[in-house]
């Protein structure tokens, strides 16, 4: 989906004014977390792991930032297409190259810090730190993702966005970004 259009939407906006998506966002990052960029997308079956669903590190964005997730269909077993994560390896030096990795490179790894996948069901949201390595694994249907970036700074996507002025913002949500104003200074001037 065009990230404009995405911006804009009023459903998108009613998530990302949630007050307890704010609060978790700003407890996790602090006060100066906000919204900077945001990926709508539909994962189609293949049969086999498009690239970008190999193992990797986000790491063209702010360094303090965090990912949140919302399935837009269930994520109920491996055959949905679940976020697959090595936990804890964040802060490991190995793996910083910028590329995609094997499985085969990342096995004793995965062996010795318990590789796991992230169930959902729809609408449900979580939180992930994707510096650690994970990987998308190939649905077996149709499945619909939405994905926020929270940073402290901007991602070098924020500037391509239009600002709303604030009145262009649906009515009822106008109260809560107003008291969130920094939470949502790279979408609403």
């Amino acid at each position: 989906m065009d990230a404009q259009r995405l911006f804009e939407d009023p459903a998108f906006l009613e998530i990302c004014s949630n007050p307890e998506l704010i609060a978790f966002c700003r407890e996790t990052l602090g006060p100066r977390a906000a919204l900077s960029w945001a990926w709508a997308w539909i994962s189609q079956p293949t049969g086999f792991a498009y690239q970008n669903q190999n193992w990797h590190r986000d790491c063209a964005e702010p360094l303090n930032f965090i990912r949140v997730f919302v399935p837009l269909s269930p994520i109920e077993t491996r055959e949905d297409g679940p976020l697959e994560m090595i936990p804890k390896t964040s802060g490991l030096r190995e793996f910083y190259e910028v590329r995609r990795f094997a499985d085969g490179e990342l096995e004793p790894l995965k062996q010795a810090m318990g590789a796991g996948v992230v169930l959902a069901e729809k609408g449900d949201v979580y939180f992930v730190n994707t510096f650690a390595l994970h990987r998308g694994t190939p649905p077996s249907h149709r499945r619909g993702m939405l994905s926020l970036l929270v940073s402290i700074g901007p991602s070098h996507r924020t500037p391509s966005i239009r600002k709303l002025k604030l009145r262009e913002v649906p009515e009822h949500l106008r109260p809560l970004i107003r008291k969130n104003r920094s939470f949502f200074r790279h979408l609403v001037g």
